[in-house]
């Protein structure tokens, strides 16, 4: 132990004092190396993201096409049975080596509307539509003035008397193909179209009356046109039979 004592006069110069390390027996000397430092993760790309939107876009396309295409085979093989059913003789026959069947479509034949509202000019039309000759058109003679032009006897030239029932409309014509030397009335004609078929039935029983009576007096150069043909509402006077031209024409188109 230091008994010395300081005191302020002391001059003597001292050593510095190290302090004492004490040696520990148990502290081992153990080698350490920090862990290595985890590599960074890695960066996820958004191209990676944009190619799985790109793939359901597609996913979803196909779909509708697919389904569209369903919707168009399924409207044709429909189409195809409809036609089938329309027209069975001109379907096709089904054979296994077939993987296309061609479908047929029904051609509808087109009847012409025939007029029922027709007139004695509409007529006229027709003759002249299917190429038959018409001359000297006269819609202001009546069809009592027709029958009282056969002769000069007054007795004989009053069929109003007995020729009542009256057309709607009518013209007198000539058939020029057989208006021959000064015009004869070979040619004379007179279509009367009238407003029922029973007014024209009434009327030809009457027309028929009074040409009998008329041709049986013997006071005319000429007589009557006696081949009186009624078909539907029209009543045709003529020297023509029930087979001439104007005839058929009246048969198909006065209904």
């Amino acid at each position: 132990m230091n008994t010395h004592k300081f005191d302020g006069n002391d001059d003597t110069v001292y050593g510095r004092l190290e302090p004492t390390v004490l040696a520990n027996p148990y502290e081992q000397t153990i080698p350490y190396e920090l862990p290595p430092s985890p590599p960074p993760p890695k960066v996820r790309h958004n191209w990676l993201r944009g190619i799985a939107v790109i793939g359901h876009i597609l996913i979803v396309l196909l779909a509708l096409s697919a389904f569209g295409l369903v919707a168009f085979y399924a409207g044709r093989i429909s189409t195809t049975g409809i036609h089938a059913a329309v027209t069975p003789t001109q379907a096709p026959l089904l054979t296994r080596s077939a993987t296309r069947v061609p479908t047929s479509i029904a051609t509808a034949v087109t009847t012409p509307v025939i007029a029922t509202n027709y007139t004695a000019s509409a007529i006229i039309n027709d003759f002249k539509a299917n190429g038959l000759p018409v001359s000297q058109e006269n819609y202001s003679i009546s069809l009592n003035q027709f029958l009282d032009g056969w002769t000069t006897d007054d007795a004989h030239s009053h069929s109003e008397s007995a020729v009542t029932t009256q057309p709607e409309s009518s013209v007198f014509f000539r058939d020029p193909t057989v208006c021959v030397s000064a015009c004869n009335t070979q040619g004379d004609t007179f279509l009367a179209v009238y407003n029922s078929t029973g007014d024209a039935q009434s009327s030809l029983a009457q027309v028929k009356s009074w040409t009998e009576y008329v041709n049986n007096c013997n006071c005319g150069p000429h007589t009557i046109p006696n081949d009186d043909i009624q078909q539907g509402r029209c009543l045709l006077i003529t020297y023509g039979p029930p087979t001439n031209e104007y005839a058929q024409i009246e048969n198909k188109y006065c209904v």
